[in-house]
């Protein structure tokens, strides 16, 4: 399931459609909810917008988070949080959407998802004036926490920058000068990551580290995907900030915005 997580993460509908199928015949019931999920983000991610492929990826996801006592409790604030996502076309306010960032917002615990709900929310109170007028607590406590949210995660909820479509966009990005990195890390994951299991501590792991700095610095990725590399241990032994993923397991969060700045 890692391989299938980390093209979550990327937004490689295509290469996580396959690894669902790998991962439902090979690991079974325990993974059935988790595959479910990532399956709904397929359609979510590669169907048109409106469309009836779309829609039943959203019931999929909104069936997921309402389901008490048969999906993982980790599980169901991440779905709710992508339901409202898919379900929300950025102005017209609707039931659905409101009940599932509710519930995204008061359960979430990873700090950068609980950030994306709480932003995300505040768009939505601003759309949806009965809501913000019959909760008045709920716009306080999404206020509140207004100041901790970063810049890509403003842009990212706004409906005016952003089609209310999952993040990552779909097909992996970035000019010419992330061909190189693109290509090692589709190599990497396609024939070593199978093989040898993830084995990375931090957050995000060392391969979409690379892929993400190859894709916002061309072939400057090489070099900080290999400082990525020689300061792995020390990170980890430090283990300043801990991040839980969806799945319980616990890494250290290192992202690439905190080791670019020196290119501004």
């Amino acid at each position: 399931m890692r391989l299938a997580e980390e093209l979550f993460e990327e937004g490689d509908w295509a290469a996580l459609g396959v690894e669902c199928r790998r991962a439902e015949a090979e690991e079974g019931a325990g993974a059935r909810d988790r595959v479910a999920f990532l399956e709904a983000m397929v359609g979510v991610g590669t169907a048109a917008w409106g469309s009836e492929a779309y829609g039943a990826a959203v019931e999929r996801l909104d069936g997921l988070w309402r389901s008490e006592g048969t999906a993982p409790e980790a599980l169901r604030p991440l779905a709710a949080y992508e339901t409202a996502r898919a379900a929300w076309d950025g102005h017209h306010a609707d039931a659905r959407t409101a009940e599932a960032l509710e519930y995204a917002f008061l359960h979430l615990r990873e700090p950068e998802l609980f950030s994306r709900a709480a932003c995300l929310m505040h768009f939505y109170l601003k759309a949806d004036g009965a809501l913000r007028g019959a909760r008045p607590d709920l716009e306080m406590a999404v206020e509140a926490c207004r100041d901790s949210w970063p810049p890509a995660v403003w842009r990212e909820s706004n409906p005016r920058t952003n089609g209310m479509k999952r993040r990552g966009g779909g097909a992996p990005g970035g000019g010419i000068g992330s061909w190189p990195g693109r290509a090692v890390v589709g190599f990497y994951r396609k024939a070593i990551s199978p093989a040898i299991g993830s084995r990375c501590s931090l957050a995000p792991s060392c391969s979409e580290y690379f892929l993400q700095a190859s894709r916002k610095h061309g072939l400057l990725g090489i070099p900080m995907g290999a400082d990525r590399l020689i300061r792995e241990p020390m990170v980890v032994h430090e283990e300043k900030r801990t991040v839980e993923r969806p799945d319980g397991s616990i890494r250290i969060a290192d992202p690439v915005e905190e080791h670019d700045s020196w290119m501004e």
